[in-house]
């Protein structure tokens, strides 16, 4: 998973051991079906754990488009109350994005995130590839820090 483990730091993990909230034995139970668990699937594909170390893609055209696919129905963007989407090209002609990160190629995450990706689109790139006649106007917006002061009233 992404980021810092959040209940398995070791002082956490040493405070349920000296409180008894965890048994030591119990621990060994379940680091050892990890540990069986791990050395099945190596036994089962060793090619993808003892492979010659070249990181590579499977691009391909179905791949693209079934990730496509996935991101699409995965994404929510607004709330369609009045059935106003999918925007309809005859009555759009002009849209506004806003944000610091739509030019941007962000990559975020941790484990495969840290992967050379095949390829690298921004969301500003994915829009205005085939814009269709549609005018993009682009506004930098706001960045969310989080060292961003409110003035005392």
């Amino acid at each position: 998973m992404p980021g810092p483990p959040r209940w398995r730091q070791p002082l956490l993990v040493l405070q349920c051991l000296s409180t008894q909230k965890l048994l030591p034995r119990t621990l060994d139970e379940r680091i050892t079906n990890l540990l069986t668990f791990i050395q099945q699937q190596t036994r089962r594909n060793p090619e993808v754990v003892f492979g010659d170390g070249v990181e590579r893609s499977r691009d391909s055209p179905e791949s693209r488009a079934f990730c496509r696919r996935l991101a699409v129905e995965g994404m929510v963007l607004l709330k369609n109350d009045s059935n106003v989407l999918p925007l309809s090209l005859a009555k759009v002609k002009r849209v506004a994005v806003i944000g610091p990160n739509v030019k941007e190629r962000v990559v975020s995450g941790g484990g495969s995130a840290a992967l050379k990706p095949s390829y690298v689109v921004s969301p500003w790139e994915g829009m205005t590839a085939d814009s269709a006649g549609i005018e993009f106007t682009y506004l930098l917006g706001c960045y969310g820090e989080t060292t961003t002061r409110i003035p005392a009233t």
